[in-house]
């Protein structure tokens, strides 16, 4: 098996922890907003539950993947992400070893090898994203805890070739498509008015045609808006920053 296929594998067994749902209250939202009434009692009860489930990576270098699209094949949705060095917020995805750890023992082998990268979260700029709110059967890419590959930066890569090609400051991640009936996904900041345009950043259909070779879906998580929004949240909260809150799209009547 080749170093790419077992890190692949890998991803899956990591990224399959990250399917954890942040139970949480129903959240009131509408677009253009990221907040309804008993909206900051329910935000606080899921940074609460997420906070449970995550741990800081401090100054480390680490791929964010929240506002990305991938490129679908074989059953892994590859992900081209920036290059990040800093802070951020990482699943715990207990890693067997050697040595035995977790996303932070991963991202630190893999950083002093130079050959890898684990996924984490930290505030994608949301002047040109929003939160898509989906519901109905549909997926999305779940990255936090991909494997990022560090010789894939500045070339061509399956679905990302030409004009679209990885920068040197870009890299492509392997992570999981997954599907659901209420997930949430990042994606353009003005909120859709077509009905057609929202289910395709939303991915929906069944799992045949989403999964396919050659399909694009975007990266999010399960459960609703709130779950996105309370990582942006916890972040600040950890590292004492003030990062405004993404808004909020849902699909048009």
């Amino acid at each position: 098996m080749s170093m790419l296929s077992k890190f692949s594998t890998f991803c899956h067994v990591l990224s399959c922890i990250a399917g954890l749902t942040v139970s949480v209250a129903a959240h009131a939202v509408g677009n253009g907003g990221n907040g309804g009434a008993g909206g900051d009692a329910a935000l606080s009860n899921s940074v609460a539950k997420l906070s449970a489930i995550t741990i800081p990576l401090e100054n480390q270098d680490y791929a964010l993947c929240a506002v990305a699209v991938t490129f679908n094949f074989n059953g892994v949705a590859y992900t081209k992400c920036k290059k990040m060095s800093g802070n951020s917020l990482a699943l715990t995805h207990e890693y067997p070893g050697p040595p035995e750890g977790d996303a932070a023992t991963v991202n630190a082998l893999g950083n002093a090898e130079d050959t890898y990268m684990v996924s984490t979260y930290s505030p994608p700029n949301i002047s040109g994203h929003s939160v898509y709110r989906c519901i109905g059967t549909g997926s999305y890419a779940q990255c936090n805890g991909g494997l990022c590959f560090k010789n894939t930066s500045g070339k061509d890569f399956p679905g990302f070739q030409g004009a679209d090609t990885v920068a040197a400051d870009e890299i492509i991640c392997s992570c999981p498509p997954k599907q659901a009936k209420i997930y949430n996904v990042w994606g353009p900041s003005d909120c859709p008015t077509s009905r057609q345009v929202f289910d395709g950043i939303c991915g929906k259909g069944p799992k045949k045609a989403t999964f396919a070779d050659g399909v694009s879906l975007h990266v999010g998580s399960d459960g609703p808006p709130i779950t996105l929004i309370a990582y942006t949240k916890l972040y600040n909260k950890v590292f004492q920053t003030t990062h405004p809150l993404p808004k909020v799209c849902k699909r048009p009547k």
